[in-house]
């Protein structure tokens, strides 16, 4: 599967709001770029800035690893908005679907308490000292793409949609744990 307009919308919005980053940035455990490119190793040129069509070109192949690792290992057929959801995560968190346990709770169509849960597991960053810790950012976007993945084929969801996103997603966890 590929990711279509609204799944490129939806990383979009939560990596570049106003555009792409033409300039290093720095992230949680180094320099990011464009539309949220990890600056690696063998590419300190990145640190003189970029051009949009770099940050394009940049976005286009941190996507197609994104979609590659989903194909990879996803083994069951999924929506469009469960594989953009899918994508997502891969492309913020990249080690999500790399032997992670969510492609495992995919692959076994778990019910979606379960899903949700494990897929909130992604949701932590690291300290200035190696040290895990909560993102409420990385919270946020984890519910978006929570919610995507259980929304029908035809509807998306937008940043600009978050606060909505999240009432729903937060009424839905009382009423399962009451």
């Amino acid at each position: 599967m590929k990711l279509d307009q609204a799944g490129i919308d939806f990383i979009k919005s939560w990596e570049a709001p106003n555009g792409p980053e033409l300039k290093p940035y720095p992230d949680a455990t180094g320099y990011s770029i464009g539309y949220g490119h990890y600056i690696q190793s063998g590419e300190s040129y990145l640190f003189d800035g970029i051009t949009k069509q770099k940050a394009d070109e940049l976005f286009a192949k941190d996507v197609a690893k994104a979609e590659a690792a989903v194909n990879a290992r996803v083994t069951r057929k999924l929506t469009q908005n469960q594989f953009n959801a899918c994508v997502d995560l891969a492309y913020n968190y990249p080690n999500a679907f790399y032997g992670g346990t969510i492609e495992d709770k995919i692959n076994a169509n778990v019910d979606r308490g379960t899903l949700e849960s494990t897929w909130l597991l992604y949701k932590y960053t690291k300290d200035k000292n190696g040290k895990p810790i909560e993102s409420s950012g990385l919270a946020r976007r984890r519910a978006a793409e929570v919610s995507l993945y259980f929304l029908p084929d035809g509807y998306s969801i937008v940043k600009s949609m978050l606060p909505v996103v999240a009432l729903v997603f937060i009424a839905f966890i009382l009423i399962v744990t009451l």
